[in-house]
């Protein structure tokens, strides 16, 4: 297990610029690290090294029964990354295996793109008198953090529009509004930590109708100060957020696309 190989990447990926030559070899350890992104790029085409899949039954001397018997003493997180190379399932998530799968096998690609880099998913358009939820995560946009957004169709219980890139935080309240008023002025709930003050100060100066308050003391009808705006991540709120989130994917209480 080498430390650091993000870092590290970047100092030793120069030298094959030179003519050297490189293959990168490991098992799966969930998604969104460097090696994890290295294998994406690879698969998708997207740089010059070739992805190659070795799961447990490329062995001429292993079958079902040695399979099974390997499973016995190993751990669903361990069988995901030791025999099956699943990225998705090796490393630690929240959810468990076959939730994943559920997902997976209903995710469509999007109707329409658009938006920075194409970056706007949308797998419906919005529905008179259907109500919405827009929630959105900000970062600062230039780092290798991304912002994304969610919108939720309240009425079907179903994604129905995502964002994920790389946009400053006051051009991603320009990006929101828009995606709100289109979607019958849904309610925005974006994160207030950091970056999200900027992104929540946007919107207030373009005066959007509909902003999510969780402090009760405050009303739309009053100029609510955008400390008071928006959702508050922290250590609390996150696993709240998880665990009623993974409830409604294991009791299919939403369709995520």
């Amino acid at each position: 297990f080498i430390r650091n190989f993000g870092e590290l990447w970047k100092g030793l990926y120069p030298t094959l610029a030179t003519g050297g030559s490189a293959i990168i070899l490991s098992t799966p350890n969930g998604v969104g690290n460097q090696y994890h992104k290295l294998w994406v790029d690879a698969e998708n085409g997207s740089s010059s090294f070739k992805a190659i899949k070795l799961p447990w039954d490329v062995h001429p001397e292993r079958d079902e029964k040695w399979f099974e018997n390997e499973c016995r003493n190993m751990t669903k997180k361990q069988i995901a990354q030791e025999l099956l190379c699943d990225f998705a399932s090796s490393g630690d998530t929240f959810l468990n295996i076959e939730e994943m799968e559920k997902i997976r096998v209903q995710s469509r690609l999007p109707i329409e793109s658009w938006g920075p880099d194409k970056g706007v998913w949308v797998w419906k358009y919005p529905i008179q008198d259907h109500k919405y939820i827009l929630t959105a995560d900000v970062s600062r946009g230039d780092a290798s953090d991304f912002s994304t957004i969610q919108v939720i169709d309240t009425e079907e219980s179903e994604q129905v529009l995502e964002f994920k890139g790389k946009i400053p935080p006051d051009q991603f309240g320009i990006l929101i509004y828009e995606i709100g008023m289109k979607y019958n002025k849904a309610l925005v709930c974006p994160e207030s930590n950091s970056y999200g003050y900027a992104t929540i100060t946007k919107l207030k100066d373009m005066g959007y109708p509909s902003l999510f308050v969780a402090d009760k003391r405050f009303s739309y009808a009053m100029d609510v100060p955008a400390s008071k705006i928006g959702f508050t991540t922290n250590q609390n709120t996150k696993i709240q957020a998880l665990t009623k989130l993974e409830e409604y994917l294991r009791t299919a209480k939403i369709r995520i696309y």
